[in-house]
């Protein structure tokens, strides 16, 4: 049970440092540091000498900032960062970053796989060249798919294809609906939002209790929320009569089809599992997580396979290549060393030639010896004149085999020089070869480093992309700094009620709220206010802490009819007002295409910079 603990000057540096916070949420800045250019390159946070070193002040870096700065100066305990970071009175912060990322998971990878633009290309064939039924088949859609996979997809895909694919100018009035189908569908489920998730678990509301208080006023606020856009946007100009949407088949644009079938069968058994499961005190992150994972083994598999397969294609071609060069260079090769036999043949007669005159000259010599030995002979007795004549002809014998193997080597010397010849030829053939093919290979990865600079710097991030580019991609599209932001504004809502501003928000709060529908559009305008100043996640914290503190939940005047109005309100108002990303959304809209004011909605548009409408 929360206590009142009284203020003090800790307490005021706590909430300054807090709205300090959300000034630079909301207007982020990065300083650089003097001379840091003179600092060694350091990957992610000094990527090149040419640019200083920025500390950022933004959505994921601020938080943290004040913490530590409450740390050093002793006007927290580190148990209040645990308790930020674990969760109290029935919120588990960790749970819903869980429960949220396992589910962005499974909804980005789903899109991935070509999905989402299958159903906008269908829904946009079906609607022929009819601007009005083009405009409510895609609020339809818009509806349909923020109920059951994230309002973060469809922002995504629908501005993407009004914007760079349909030919509708401007495409104002569908950019609206697409903002407010995405806001206002996504309170259906108790998984459509984090800030669902929050204020369920702190009142302990089941998966079907809470589809089942929450389905009608969806329906309702979908309905109303399309008469009001065709009201407003009823001028031609917006919702033309006839447009030229593109024809495309939708079949062509799924890039994965087994993947998309497995992503859909899988988000199916997500929400049947959680259906069966809400009767049953089994965490929601517990059940979500696992169907992430597997979601991941599938995209990590495909994968590996897909990546198998381009090498095989990729090695094939290179062997096609290399035997194409090989054949053409073994040609000239055979032309070098038919060359060379002949000049082998050649020299061959000559040797011979030369060998056979030889011949005759050593007979001769052996001759002249023979007569010189034989008038030696005669002074001897015959029985040596005998055995001299015998070696002699053993002599001549000898001296006609080696000249005739002094040929045999010559021939041979020469055929083992040719055949050295072509050796040679063959290995400079292929070391050319060799390197045309390490040359190409070497412009081909400098294209593709060029194409991409950021993950040059980390080889292993460069490779990684390469092998898995579904996980990548999935990762890289899903929001990374709202992790880091919403811990961060977990921890500093926890400090404030550490230091007593929860139990001062509290009694403010109950002061607010006399009765029923006092208490019910308190909290959904005040709610809404927040989510535009605090995003919709820190918020619902905030106002969940405040609704559960014994000053507003021990009130007189507070039934359980209050508090079921307070809640559900809450619930509205974080899904309608949330915006991470309005400000510029909007300020997109009104420089590109110059929107003029038309009555009351352009003054409307106005007036709401930062919110989603």
């Amino acid at each position: 049970m929360q206590q009142d603990y009284p203020l003090d000057v800790y307490s005021w540096v706590a909430l300054s440092l807090f709205l300090l916070v959300i000034f630079f949420v909301v207007f982020p800045i990065s300083i650089p540091i003097p001379f840091s250019k003179r600092f060694p390159v350091i990957p992610f946070i000094h990527s090149s000498r040419s640019q200083p070193i920025k500390i950022p002040f933004n959505l994921a870096t601020t938080p943290f900032y004040a913490i530590i700065i409450l740390l050093a100066c002793r006007c927290i305990e580190f148990k209040v960062v645990v308790d930020g970071f674990v969760g109290s009175e029935g919120i588990q912060p960790y749970s819903i970053m869980i429960l949220f990322y396992s589910l962005a998971y499974i909804c980005v990878s789903l899109d991935l796989t070509g999905f989402v633009e299958f159903c906008a290309y269908w829904f946009s064939n079906k609607s022929g060249k009819n601007g009005k039924k083009l405009f409510t088949y895609f609020y339809i859609l818009f509806n349909l798919m923020s109920a059951f996979t994230s309002n973060d997809v469809v922002v995504l895909t629908g501005t993407m294809y009004y914007t760079r694919l349909a030919n509708i100018k401007p495409p104002t009035a569908f950019l609206i609906s697409e903002f407010m189908a995405a806001n206002i569908a996504s309170m259906t489920l108790y998984i459509g939002n984090p800030t669902n998730v929050i204020v369920a678990q702190a009142y302990n509301i089941s998966f079907i209790k809470y589809s089942a208080w929450m389905l009608g006023p969806t329906i309702v606020s979908i309905v109303v929320a399309y008469i009001f856009l065709r009201i407003v946007f009823r001028n031609p100009k917006f919702i033309p009569q006839n447009v030229d949407p593109p024809k495309r088949d939708p079949k062509s644009v799924l890039r994965d089809k087994n993947g998309a079938i497995f992503g859909i069968f899988l988000l199916v058994c997500c929400l049947v599992t959680l259906m069966a499961t809400s009767f049953t005190s089994i965490r929601v992150w517990v059940v979500t997580l696992p169907f992430a994972v597997v979601s991941l083994l599938r995209d990590f598999v495909h994968d590996l396979l897909e990546k198998k397969k381009t090498d095989n294609e990729q090695k094939n071609k290179s062997e096609d290549k290399e035997v194409e060069k090989f054949e053409s260079k073994k040609d000239t090769v055979i032309e070098n060393v038919e060359g060379k036999r002949d000049t082998v043949e050649s020299n061959k007669d000559t040797i011979v030639e030369n060998v056979e005159s030889n011949k005759d000259v050593v007979i001769e010599n052996v001759e002249s010896k023979k007569d010189t030995s034989i008038d030696v002979e005669s002074k001897l007795k015959n029985k040596v004149e005998l055995s001299d004549s015998k070696l002699d002809h053993q002599n001549s014998t000898t001296l006609t085999v080696l000249a005739i193997e002094n040929i045999s080597k010559s021939s041979q010397n020469l055929e083992s020089s040719s055949g050295q010849e072509q050796v040679i030829v063959i290995d400079k053939g292929y070391s050319d070869f060799r390197k045309e093919e390490t040359g190409s290979s070497c412009e081909s990865l400098e294209i593709e480093i060029q194409e991409d600079p950021e993950n040059v710097s980390e080889s292993r991030c460069f490779s990684f992309k390469h092998t898995f580019p579904t996980i990548y991609m999935v990762f890289m599209r899903m929001p990374r700094s709202l992790l880091p932001f919403s811990f961060g504004m977990f921890i500093l809502v926890e400090v404030l009620s550490s230091l007593g501003w929860i139990s001062l928000f509290a009694k403010a709060f109950s002061t607010l709220t006399p009765s029923f529908i006092p208490a019910v559009f308190v909290t959904a305008v005040i709610s809404i206010i927040l989510c535009n100043l605090l995003n919709n996640l820190p918020m619902t914290v905030l106002l969940t802490r405040i609704l559960q503190h014994p000053n507003f939940a021990n009130a007189d005047h507070v039934n359980e009819s209050v508090m079921t109005g307070c809640l559900f309100a809450l619930v509205i108002g974080s899904n309608v007002g949330q915006n991470p990303e309005g400000y510029e959304i909007a300020g997109w809209i009104l420089a590109i295409f110059k929107m003029e004011p038309w009555g009351n909605a352009g003054g409307f548009l106005e007036r709401v910079p930062r919110a989603d409408i």
